[in-house]
């Protein structure tokens, strides 16, 4: 359930394909989310189905700038979900009790960061534009 959950939670935000080195950015998904090997082969998986695609649209170098500018401001972040807990066990999914509070990890952008990209994720999104 978690390898379908990340499959389609990467790719409904367009950073799944071929790209510079997917099995590391796949690694480091899971690695912040838990997992394990088998997460992580449906993730590359997944992202390679994905980038067939964006192949067949002839849309490949949108891709690769989006990714090559989106990957570097990526990373695992920690929230709190205002949630309080005694335990783990009190939490949603896969939310941990961190002192008294359940938290959230999330492998993506910094708030302050999510507009950077804007340009290539234009130019990548106009790919999917079928009108």
């Amino acid at each position: 359930m978690r390898a379908l959950g990340l499959g389609l939670l990467l790719i409904s935000m367009g950073i799944v394909g071929c790209g510079p080195d997917i099995r590391t950015e796949c690694e480091e998904r899971v690695q912040c989310r838990g997992g394990n090997d088998l997460d992580i082969e449906a993730c590359v998986d997944a992202s390679d189905v994905v980038y067939d695609f964006v192949v067949d649209l002839e849309c490949d170098d949108e891709y690769d700038a989006y990714f090559a500018c989106i990957q570097p401001l990526t990373n695992c972040r920690t929230m709190p979900t205002g949630q309080t807990c005694m335990a783990s066990t009190d939490c949603s999914d896969d939310d941990t009790c961190t002192d008294g509070q359940c938290v959230t990890a999330s492998y993506s952008v910094a708030p302050e960061d999510r507009d950077k990209c804007d340009k290539e994720f234009a130019a990548y999104s106009s790919c999917f534009n079928f009108n």
